[in-house]
């Protein structure tokens, strides 16, 4: 009979042993890790909860805000674009843009926008409603406006009062137009013609703020609506609100 030392089988078991150890040893530094790390990304978490909690109505303000104010960028971004792809023609008082882009006649700042197709009767009234818009500086006044309205989007007064500016801008418009001489019937013809299409935010045109009472508006002399005091009423309002929420979001921080 011959007998087999057990000295090799020790040695392997030693060899699996200390293997086995250092398998585990980056595991069990790897839970020991997991659980450091875990109170930390809790309190993480916990953080940006509190904050988001505490500043919830800042969010919301200045999340509308950006909405508004990208909305007046995009209306300035398509109004530049139009105008690349434009025939450019210079007149005394403004400058004539005319382009298949444009859907229905509008103005912004000193330009004047048309599209082609027109007949000569309905071109001068849209022209001489569009030259009233540049001459009296409507299209600063409603990105004036806009401004405003974007910061204070939250007051329903605002966009009251946005309105109101817009139905005097075209009243005035309408009033122009009609004082070179056109039939009342025809130019309202007109004004109905260009009830579709797509104008870009802060321009003013021929569609801006139709309604049947600017059909009868068209025959005052004197536009009744206290726009200014409107205007000037919406924005305090607005002002106080705004700081009201401020102090009282501090006095809150404060306790």
């Amino acid at each position: 009979t011959s007998t087999v030392s057990s000295e090799p089988v020790s040695a392997q078991a030693s060899e699996v042993s200390a293997t086995a150890s250092e398998i585990s040893a980056p595991t069990e530094v790897a839970t020991v890790e997991q659980a450091q790390a875990a109170p930390v990304a809790i309190s993480n978490m916990q953080q940006v909860s509190d904050f988001l909690h505490r500043n919830a109505l800042l969010i919301i303000y200045l999340t509308g805000v950006a909405v508004s104010l990208l909305a007046i960028a995009g209306g300035a971004v398509s109004v530049a674009r139009i105008r690349r792809k434009s025939h450019i023609t210079q007149a005394r008082s403004f400058d004539l843009a005319e382009s298949e882009g444009v859907e229905t006649p509008f103005s912004f700042l000193h330009t004047i926008y048309i599209g082609y197709g027109y007949d000569e009767k309905d071109r001068c009234h849209i022209l001489s409603h569009e030259a009233s818009h540049v001459r009296h500086h409507h299209s600063i006044e409603k990105l004036f406006m806009s401004l405003m309205r974007s910061l204070f989007w939250f007051n329903p007064l605002m966009w009251l009062a946005e309105k109101c500016l817009e139905d005097v801008q075209e009243w005035q418009a309408d009033k122009d137009a009609l004082s070179d001489g056109y039939r009342l019937d025809e130019y309202r013809q007109t004004v109905v013609n260009q009830l579709f299409g797509y104008n870009p935010e802060m321009v003013s045109g021929l569609k801006s703020s139709f309604t049947k009472r600017r059909l009868l508006k068209m025959k005052q002399t004197e536009y009744k609506g206290g726009i200014g005091l409107q205007v000037c009423a919406t924005s305090l309002v607005s002002a106080v609100l705004f700081l009201a929420l401020g102090c009282g979001r501090a006095k809150t921080a404060e306790t």
